[in-house]
């Protein structure tokens, strides 16, 4: 018997990292995809901006982590915060993996 490999499609747009689940195995579909999602934020002085997260979303069981790239610093007299996606985007990228060697879900088929 030959073994055919499906081939690999194209990421979505937007998609950073993709990790196959122990279901992906048999559905490609079945992934944890890692994006860049951004939020409206109202800061306390009223000005609007946005607040940037990476988010990771499987597509078996539809669990969703977000993982803000802002992070509060403590000083002796203040406190203020950072942008700081290299952290998030690790911490996404762990929470993903540990997360694909996990789940079987399959994906939901197309049309249901």
């Amino acid at each position: 018997m030959t073994v055919t490999e499906q081939p690999t499609a194209a990421w979505p747009e937007g998609v950073i990292a993709r990790y196959v689940t122990i279901a992906g195995t048999v559905d490609r579909r079945t992934t944890v995809d890692l994006t860049v999602v951004e939020h409206t934020h109202r800061f306390p002085d009223g000005i609007v901006g946005t607040r940037n997260s990476t988010r990771a979303a499987c597509a078996g069981c539809s669990a969703v982590m977000e993982f803000s790239h802002w992070r509060k610093r403590r000083g002796t007299i203040a406190d203020w915060e950072v942008e700081d996606r290299q952290t998030a985007d690790h911490d996404a990228d762990t929470w993903a993996q540990a997360h694909a060697e996990k789940c079987r879900r399959l994906a939901r088929p197309e049309g249901n």
